[in-house]
């Protein structure tokens, strides 16, 4: 209630009625005196000229009072003054008569004027000089007319009459003004209290709403009636209400559609401040910090330079903001590469002034490692094609010179020439194969197919193989493996490709397990190697064309870093998925799923 307007308007009107009641109970009393003294000083004075024409009284000869009869009439003691007293008075200011003047008006009397005014006992005379007259009222009014004897004044006629009864009414009059006004100042103060809070009220309900609107809540209006200004306040609110309720209705439309943009995108996005904070992070930006320890997960307090910082792009920054200019940088950041883009904010005061600088982290870890693998790939192919080039041209060249001179020679040489070319055909043919999946034209022709058969069928071709290499091959299959639906030609591809790489890979001595296990309406297959194994973060990165974790071992096998990714492709042709995980005895395990038929 404190400073509210209801208050200081009812404190106001009421003030303002103390106010005029305090001056209408000073003012009309003194105006009804004095229209009184007014009055009864031109009553008296008529009465006492009229007195002075009709008895002509003579001051020397205080026994004849014919005039004394008029007192009960006039309501006025009536007495008559002497020349030599009016001059002691004007003189001396004594009082040797029992009616008193002052010196000014004694004096205006002996000048033949008449006087009237007003008195009171003090004024009269000194208490030891009492008579009937000190028994007057305090106040009393005076009236005296000079008595002329052959045009001098020798003398004057006083008349006294109290002012009881009138002081008495006026004091009644203040009583009764008093009590009234009492009244009158409940009354208004009812009154007021009343107005202004009908005036507050919706004053009040336009506070709600501003209340409101600064939460955020733009729906509530305010009920107008009347066209005051209030009326026409609210009128103007409800007019704000609505176009903030439509512009902040649209900025949540564009802020939603950008939140979404940087949702979508898969680059990071920060927004740096001048200042250093980061005013914008969209969640793979969340991510990138999160993974470089910068900003732990679910953790609200701002960053700053420091992040900028550790994540060495802090001068980049300050070039931005010093120059305006956009510009690319590449950077590396843990075991990822990025290419960020850095482009300035203008500031609100102009395109001279940059806010801020939009980062976009664009990760070319992928791209970076597949451009490696494909000049390893390509370095890879020309040594493999190569070698078998130059020893076909050799032997070629022996034959055709008649270096080869028995018939076993040539036959050896031709042997080697067909096993060189074999290899090559052999790359050419999984270079094709690879080329038909990207353009999506692998085709598959899904049969009913005995799993444990063509287990056995593909362990007949590698169990050679598996000889020369030293290691022993086992299965690992339960009874009652289902039927799956697969392509048995493309099935086999992929058997043999995984027996030939756990081959390669495990040891002498060692032992590889091939095996299957119905999950649901899946076949899990796996093939388990005793090798090295692969670490968690290359896991991904086998199943890629090209990729090889050893290039020297893998060359010094024959491998070309391909199978396996054409394993991967014809799986998903099949629908089903492809993973590494640990073996159970060390080294690696490879997985697939084929459906149940």
């Amino acid at each position: 209630m404190k400073g509210s307007v209801v208050l200081r308007l009812w404190l106001s009107i009421s003030l303002l009625s103390v106010a005029g009641l305090l001056v209408m109970g000073v003012v009309v009393p003194r105006q009804m005196e004095s229209i009184y003294d007014s009055h009864l000083s031109a009553l008296l004075l008529e009465q006492a000229r009229g007195l002075v024409v009709q008895y002509s009284p003579d001051p020397h000869n205080p026994g004849t009072r014919p005039w004394k009869s008029q007192e009960r009439v006039i309501g006025a003691q009536i007495d008559t003054l002497t020349a030599g007293e009016l001059a002691t008075m004007a003189d001396t200011d004594l009082c040797p008569a029992p009616v008193y003047l002052p010196p000014h008006a004694a004096n205006r009397v002996l000048a033949g004027e008449a006087v009237y005014f007003r008195a009171t006992h003090a004024q009269r005379f000194p208490e030891e000089q009492g008579n009937r007259i000190a028994a007057l009222a305090p106040e009393y009014f005076i009236v005296a007319v000079p008595l002329y004897s052959h045009n001098v004044v020798n003398g004057a006629l006083v008349l006294t009459q109290p002012v009881t009864a009138v002081l008495e009414t006026i004091s009644q009059f203040r009583r009764l003004l008093g009590v009234t006004a009492l009244v009158m100042l409940g009354g208004v103060s009812l009154i007021a209290l009343y107005l202004s809070g009908r005036l507050a009220l919706p004053l009040r309900k336009m506070e709600g709403m501003a209340r409101a609107m600064a939460a955020g809540n733009f729906q509530q209006r305010v009920a107008v009636i009347g066209n005051d200004e209030v009326a026409r306040l609210g009128r103007s609110i409800n007019r704000l209400a609505d176009e903030l309720d439509s512009t902040i209705a649209q900025l949540r439309e564009r802020n939603a559609r950008l939140s979404g943009i940087l949702c979508s995108m898969s680059d990071a996005v920060m927004l740096a401040e001048a200042g250093g904070h980061f005013a914008l992070l969209n969640r793979p930006a969340a991510v990138l910090l999160e993974e470089a320890g910068l900003k732990p997960a679910g953790e609200d307090e701002p960053l700053d330079w420091g992040v900028l910082e550790s994540l060495g792009v802090a001068d980049q920054v300050r070039q931005v903001l010093h120059e305006g200019t956009s510009r690319a940088e590449r950077v590396s950041l843990g075991e990822k590469i990025y290419t960020v883009y850095f482009s300035p904010v203008p500031g609100v005061h102009g395109e001279d002034q940059v806010d801020g600088v939009v980062m976009v982290w664009q990760d070319i870890t992928q791209g970076e490692r597949l451009e490696e693998m494909r000049r390893a790939f390509v370095a890879n192919v020309s040594h493999e094609l190569r070698t078998p080039i130059g020893l076909v041209r050799g032997y070629a060249e022996a034959l055709l010179d008649g270096l080869a001179e028995s018939p076993e020679e040539r036959e050896e040489a031709l042997r080697i020439m067909q096993h060189e070319l074999d290899r090559m055909a052999a790359l050419v043919q999984d270079l094709l194969q690879l080329a038909r999946m990207d353009a999506g034209q692998l085709p598959v022709d899904l049969t009913p197919v005995n799993l444990r058969h063509q287990i056995s069928h593909v362990l007949k071709r590698v169990s050679r193989m598996a000889r020369e290499a030293g290691v022993d091959i086992e299965t690992a299959m339960p009874h009652g493996l289902p039927i799956v639906m697969a392509d048995a030609d493309r099935l086999e591809q992929v058997l043999l490709n995984l027996l030939d790489n756990a081959l390669q890979y495990s040891p002498e001595g060692g032992r590889v397990t091939i095996g299957a296990h119905r999950q649901g309406g899946w076949v899990t297959v796996f093939v388990e190697d005793q090798g090295p194994g692969i670490p968690v973060k290359e896991r991904s990165l086998v199943w890629e064309r090209f990729y090889r974790r050893d290039p020297a071992h893998s060359r010094k096998k024959g491998g070309t870093g391909l199978g396996l990714a054409i394993v991967r492709g014809i799986v998903a042709a099949h629908g089903g998925e492809t993973w590494v995980e640990d073996g159970t005895n060390g080294g690696s395990r490879f997985c697939f799923t084929l459906p149940v038929a």
